[in-house]
């Protein structure tokens, strides 16, 4: 019911838009940690496969839904119409004059307007996809590629969790919150990350390191965050000694980063983006970066936050010999705690790492930084995108209990 709900939202009422979806993930976040309690008690596969018929069901009904958390989707498509009519969408920004033929065709976020992409190249290939089907089809076509990868990631995760051994935890990642509702509402990208981060984790525990690699180099081309995870994982093989764990995984993700890239360089596009443009302008979500440029600014600001990154670093390096998979969390937390900007659906990729190992702290951090969706309520009403204070004190609190938690021996990782 909550994710039939959540698809009529913006037929309720548009003054308290984003306070009916944090409502939403709230009541999703309490489902799946009841499922997980009830799966864990007495777990059963009739049980296992009612939970994936769910996770499914969702998906299905999710596509009724238009994205109204993000202007996201948007973007995607008109990055992909630059692409097909023969425009550079590394150079060509909205406002460019050469697209202005293109503008009354596709719209485009006007906060989006003086800048050109900053997606990599295989986005770049999967909104070019989904936009040959024009304006009117496109945005369908985008949502039902998004519920086939994601119920491709479901069930990879079904998988995933049979080899490591925590069948258990299915709920955690069938029934996820933020995989259900970033991606069935907000139809972002990162779900293909989450897909190729899951396929990555299975070859990994099957100790096939090439493919191990080999897909966490397609997810750069994707998005680059997620990717970070390839550095505890190496660590774990040997790195920095050169063996053929090591020369496997990291040949295999150069590799594929290197074919990607070089193609679309070898075709004259200008494949650099405008990420620290991104980072530069906006400001959202992010406790710790909001506490230092508070503190301190200009260069005094990029060596406390290199500073803290380089501590959290050395720690990634101690455990991620004995754990990897906490060593993961530990790494893809890292860009995520020093960025400027944290929207909910950066933590996606959290999903399989937290169904493996369950924590407080990823628990606590995804169920905390959705209320930053209260922005959407003053942005309905005038149009103002200014995020409260308050989200950032609760997702502060909330990552500082969780590490507690986690840090207090008889709590690691949170049990059930």
């Amino acid at each position: 019911m909550l994710i039939l709900f959540s698809v009529f939202i913006p037929n309720v009422t548009e003054d308290y838009t984003g306070s009916l979806y944090i409502a939403c993930h709230i009541g999703l976040t309490i489902i799946m940690l009841l499922a997980w309690w009830l799966n864990s008690r007495n777990p059963s596969s009739n049980k296992q496969l009612w939970i994936m018929y769910g996770a499914v069901a969702a998906q299905i009904i999710l596509l009724m839904a238009s994205p109204f958390t993000t202007h996201d989707t948007q973007r995607y498509l008109w990055d992909g119409a630059v692409f097909l009519n023969g425009l550079d969408p590394y150079i060509t920004t909205p406002n460019d004059p050469e697209a202005a033929y293109l503008r009354t065709i596709w719209p485009t976020p006007a906060e989006h307007a003086k800048y050109p992409t900053i997606y990599p190249p295989a986005a770049i290939g999967i909104f070019a996809f989904a936009a040959m089907f024009g304006s009117t089809l496109g945005p369908l076509i985008w949502k039902i590629l998004i519920a086939l990868t994601t119920i491709a990631t479901i069930v990879s995760g079904r998988k995933l969790l049979i080899l490591y051994g925590k069948s258990e935890n299915l709920p955690l990642f069938a029934l996820s919150p933020l995989l259900m509702l970033e991606t069935g509402i907000g139809g972002h990208l990162d779900v293909f990350c989450v897909l190729l981060v899951t396929l990555s984790l299975i070859c990994w525990k099957q100790e096939r390191y090439g493919l191990t690699g080999l897909f966490l180099g397609l997810c750069f081309t994707i998005k680059f965050l997620p990717a970070v995870i390839l550095f505890p994982l190496a660590i774990n093989a040997g790195f920095p000694r050169l063996n053929h764990k090591t020369l496997s995984l990291c040949s295999s993700f150069a590799a594929s980063v290197i074919a990607v890239y070089g193609g679309f360089i070898l075709l004259g596009y200008e494949v650099i983006g405008v990420l620290p443009t991104f980072i530069e302008k906006w400001r959202f979500g992010s406790p710790l970066f909001s506490l230092a440029s508070n503190l301190v600014s200009g260069q005094a600001l990029i060596i406390t936050i290199a500073a803290i990154a380089l501590l959290m670093l050395m720690l990634v390096y101690k455990v991620s010999r004995t754990s990897p998979i906490l060593g993961c969390q530990i790494m893809y937390a890292i860009p995520l705690l020093i960025s400027p900007v944290v929207f909910p659906w950066y933590l996606c990729a959290f999903v399989p790492l937290f169904a493996i190992r369950p924590t407080a702290t990823i628990l606590l951090w995804s169920s905390a930084l959705p209320l930053t969706y209260e922005v959407i309520n003053q942005y309905n009403a005038s149009g103002i995108w200014e995020i409260a204070t308050w989200p950032i004190g609760v997702i502060a609190t909330a990552i500082l209990i969780g590490i507690g938690l986690d840090t207090t021996p008889s709590n690691t990782p949170i049990k059930h």
